[in-house]
């Protein structure tokens, strides 16, 4: 049975959860990438 004051009590406590306990890392405008291998024989078409 669906009881829709416990649901909304249940989305503000994990709201709560989630801000207290999650970091938000922005997507990055660039990467730079470094000492990395590329195998071309793997990639070609």
């Amino acid at each position: 049975m669906f009881d829709e004051e416990y649901e909304a009590n249940r989305l503000k406590e994990l709201q709560l959860w989630l801000a207290e306990n999650v970091i938000n890392i922005p997507e990055p405008q660039e990467v730079t990438l470094f000492d990395f291998e590329i195998n071309w024989s793997v990639l070609t078409s």
